[in-house]
């Protein structure tokens, strides 16, 4: 079983900026998102558990490693994708990954396979053996996604995986995360201001603000519900077939088929409320505004 464990954490962001994490615990299989604003915390946390970042205070334990006291032992098994990574322009995709495999490993067995099949997951077959210098910005991502999950890694960290990725590159993000998913001994822990993506592969994702966790979500299977939104706020006296949940000028419902939607409009209309618009239900959407109003935030993140 793959897990992290971050005791008393304490890292200096800068100026009047500290990521403080007093007890988080991550065990295989896992997929964890981490959301919020920028500054908030979110790529320091991923370097911290990298072993990219040091001198903090606290403990973490990289399968029951101590990243501190053996740093090569306890991110052996990672793989990361942090901001913008930089490689080296004058050698091949092919190359690149090679090496990358090798040090994973501790190993050239089965390394040719394996850089093979990656270059297949991230449609890079074709460019293997050209220099990276001629890679495009999406193919570069695409690359820096290969090198994250090449050789294996019981765990892997994106730090914003959608940025600068071309269609194909969404599509093979898409495959690299279900098959992670399938894993009984992986962990995921990404970083992402977007919140479809969250919402779809996620187990759990942690709120921060200003270095601190102000919430955990389980994001738990919510079926049809569909928030509605209003023309006006929802009267005491509105009377609807179905079950609903109010929340100002929208109304929170379980609905299925086309059918059940189109009678409940015209419940609504019967009682002088127009429909404005309905979106999947997201309680991490909700709960994540509400953070940033309570703390006096902008929702332009």
């Amino acid at each position: 079983m793959s897990s992290i464990v971050v005791k008393n954490l304490k890292k200096n962001m800068g100026p009047e900026k500290t990521l403080e994490i007093k007890q988080l615990n991550i065990e295989s299989p896992n997929i964890i998102g981490l959301l919020g604003p920028n500054g908030a915390g979110k790529s320091t946390i991923l370097k911290l558990l990298s072993g990219s970042v040091e001198f903090f205070d606290g403990e973490i334990k990289i399968n029951g490693i101590n990243i501190r006291e053996e740093k090569k032992n306890a991110v052996k098994r990672i793989g990361s994708l942090i901001e913008n990574p930089r490689f080296y322009q004058f050698v091949s995709g092919s190359h690149l990954l090679n090496f990358i495999d090798s040090i994973r490993r501790g190993s050239d067995v089965g390394i040719k396979v394996e850089v093979k099949s990656v270059l297949d997951e991230t449609g890079l077959v074709k460019k293997g053996n050209a220099l990276i210098n001629t890679y495009s910005t999406g193919e570069l991502k695409r690359l820096s996604l290969g090198a994250a999950i090449i050789g294996n890694p019981d765990i892997v960290l994106l730090d914003e995986p959608l940025d600068n990725l071309d269609i194909l590159g969404e599509v093979v993000l898409d495959n690299i995360i279900n098959k992670i998913s399938n894993g009984k001994n992986k962990i995921l822990v990404m970083a992402s201001h977007d919140l479809g993506l969250l919402e779809k592969f996620c187990n759990k994702v942690i709120i921060l603000i200003d270095g601190k966790i102000e919430e955990i979500v389980a994001m738990d299977h919510f079926g049809n519900k569909k928030i509605i939104t209003l023309s006006r706020d929802v009267q005491s006296n509105l009377s609807l077939s179905k079950e609903y949940e109010v929340l100002g000028n929208e109304i929170i419902v379980d609905l299925g088929e086309n059918e059940e939607i189109i009678s409940l409009i015209r419940e609504l209309n019967s009682q002088d409320y127009k429909v404005k618009k309905i979106n999947d239900y997201s309680i991490l959407k909700r709960k994540y505004l509400d953070i940033l109003k309570i703390k006096g935030m902008s929702i332009h993140h």
